[in-house]
């Protein structure tokens, strides 16, 4: 991965700027009163490098207020948008993410889903503990 996008990826998970979830690169959650977006530090990533997405659509219940606990989930696609994720990017999706190696995403998905924080996470990629 080219260093630059490193500390890039590194600063935004930092920032502050975006609230860590699980199980999907980003989500919203609609279960409070103010729905809120999470995104894994994949999801992150994604972002910084601008992955093409779309909400997956939402469903109301029959008084048009939110589901108890409902969450929508960003459809990333690939440049053919044949093929759509919301979980762990495509190999295509890899290289647009400067050229992270699958099982290497798969360490920091691992470590994101298992409540290891964003800092820790950006702890790892600059001291070079994960190989990117």
């Amino acid at each position: 991965m080219d260093r630059t996008l490193a500390k890039k990826w590194v600063t935004a998970l930092r920032s502050g700027d975006y609230l860590q979830g699980t199980d999907y690169l980003c989500s919203t959650d609609f279960s409070e009163k103010d729905p809120f977006e999470s995104f894994c530090c994949l999801g992150v990533l994604a972002d910084i490098v601008g992955i093409p997405y779309d909400n997956r659509k939402k469903t109301k219940s029959e008084d048009d207020e939110w589901e108890p606990g409902f969450i929508s989930s960003r459809i990333y696609h690939n440049d053919d948008k044949e093929t759509s994720v919301d979980d762990f990017p495509t190999g295509q999706m890899l290289l647009k993410m400067g050229g992270l190696e699958e099982d290497v995403a798969r360490d920091l998905a691992e470590m994101n889903d298992h409540d290891v924080s964003f800092a820790e996470i950006a702890d790892c990629i600059e001291k070079q503990e994960i190989k990117i």
